[in-house]
């Protein structure tokens, strides 16, 4: 199965590693600058799955605001996110839960683990066989 993951992430080595993996398999990758330009790509380019960290430094929102954005939205509020975090407390897979997140990774997060989880995610209807 191929699949197209919007990457939210501010971390450059983040941005390379997953990105690098996801394309070396034959999958597609968007990768945002931050949670608004998420939420333009989101609903310009429709990607299977949205992967994001709560953490966005100097950002206007975080990746929990972003969520409920795209959960929100009728456009994107059925695509699976998918939240990498350290933040382990409870109370934030708690909130990101809520909010509709329908995976949640604590780091470090390797590359496979992210695609198993990927596949994990998504519904049968947008797999697609490669």
């Amino acid at each position: 199965m191929t699949f197209v993951v919007l990457l939210v992430t501010l971390f450059d080595d983040e941005r390379a590693i997953y990105s690098n993996c996801l394309r070396s398999k034959g999958h597609g990758v968007l990768i945002a600058d931050g949670p608004e330009h998420a939420l333009r790509l989101a609903a310009q380019a429709s990607p299977d799955v949205v992967v994001t960290r709560i953490l966005q430094p100097g950002q206007s929102m975080n990746g929990l605001e972003l969520l409920r954005h795209l959960k929100r939205d009728p456009l994107t509020g059925h695509v699976p996110v998918i939240v990498i975090t350290s933040l382990m407390q409870p109370e934030f897979r708690a909130e990101a839960m809520a909010a509709g997140c329908d995976g949640y990774l604590l780091l470090p997060v390797l590359p496979d683990t992210l695609i198993e989880e990927i596949r994990r995610v998504l519904p049968a209807a947008a797999r697609t066989v490669a």
